[in-house]
């Protein structure tokens, strides 16, 4: 089995990076040919390619043969800085995305695997994607930073229409393909162009595939909401900026938010799951450790902090943050001037 712990960015530094580990993990069998990583080793053959398409976009497009199990575990940011956005033309793999506090070994227990799909995760998620032995499995791995985002994709669409795929808040998920979807991503994998007229062909479709993306999710999203009925989804959404509004008194337990949402408990931590793409709690939990940690940075102490976020005791709360950033709060702590 073959792992890799890669932190993604945009940059070809990133790429460089890749190639170096792999060529660490393989000993053999890996070559650097301009952008491209030539592999052809006993355990894993085929071409990784890398596009920069511009400073807020980046892509791997990747056409691989597996003999044995292939790992790659993102590397997270402590804020989301950019997503990562797997298409899957094949069957063969499994992808994974979980919280920061859950034990290494959770990973395996929830997963995604499929055969034409998208898949994504901002870069303050974790997630494993785990390709399996298979005939030639074919990927496109789309880096986009937020600031790309917002600058060149929300500016092409109507805000109000545009999906909380791309927001700056965690977020993961993933989609099934239409036909017209598998239709433009195979497009890359059909025909080489020569490299400049690559990437203005590569950068403009792209940016069609990502519209197409964000399209599928709002369906999605509206099924979700039907699914759950609007008001009861307006309920979720009022119950969830009341959680956020005021971390210092303790979080109202699931009994009595679902009691408040009119809604029994099953029902209620679905809805919530669904509609906000984390369990109640863990929601809870992340919120309130990243207003402890912005209050930190503004020069709070590390007890003031502690109980501004719920915590009958800064010792509860260093160990609980620790596990949550795998630091101390006192790395975060900015003396005031």
């Amino acid at each position: 089995m073959l792992e890799v712990y890669q932190k993604w960015n945009t940059s070809r530094d990133c790429f460089l990076l890749l190639a170096n580990k792999l060529n660490e993990k393989l000993h053999e069998g890996v070559s650097l040919e301009g952008n491209s990583i030539i592999l052809h080793n006993k355990g894993l053959k085929g071409k990784i390619k890398f596009l920069e398409l511009s400073n807020e976009m980046s892509l791997y497009k990747m056409e691989l043969t597996v003999f044995e199990v292939l790992k790659f575990y993102k590397v997270t940011t402590e804020l989301p800085e950019y997503y990562t956005i797997l298409f899957s033309l094949n069957e063969g793999y499994d992808f994974h995305t979980f919280s920061k506090n859950l034990l290494e070994e959770e990973m395996e227990e929830i997963g995604l695997g499929g055969k034409r799909t998208v898949s994504y995760s901002s870069s303050d998620v974790l997630s494993l994607f785990k390709i399996i032995p298979a005939d030639q499995s074919r990927f496109l791995l789309a880096i986009v930073s937020i600031a790309g985002v917002k600058k060149n994709i929300r500016a092409r669409h109507e805000e109000a229409a545009w999906p909380d795929i791309f927001s700056n808040t965690p977020v993961n998920g993933y989609v099934t393909m239409d036909g017209l979807m598998i239709d433009e991503v195979s497009k890359p994998f059909i025909k080489e162009y020569p490299q400049f007229i690559e990437i203005t062909y590569t950068k403009g479709l792209m940016y069609e595939i990502l519209a197409m993306l964000a399209y599928e999710v709002a369906q999605k999203n509206k099924k979700i909401i039907s699914g759950t009925g609007v008001a009861e989804s307006a309920r979720l959404v009022e119950i969830k900026n009341s959680l956020l509004d005021d971390f210092s008194r303790p979080c109202p337990s699931l009994n009595e938010m679902a009691e408040r949402a009119h809604m029994s408990v099953t029902k209620f931590k679905t809805g919530f799951k669904k509609l906000f793409r984390m369990p109640y709690y863990q929601f809870y939990q992340h919120y309130r450790l990243m207003h402890a940690k912005k209050l930190l940075a503004a020069g709070s102490s590390i007890k003031d902090a502690a109980y501004e976020v719920g915590f009958s005791n800064a010792g509860h709360f260093t160990s609980t943050f620790k596990k949550k950033f795998n630091k101390l709060p006192s790395d975060f702590y900015n003396t005031p001037q």
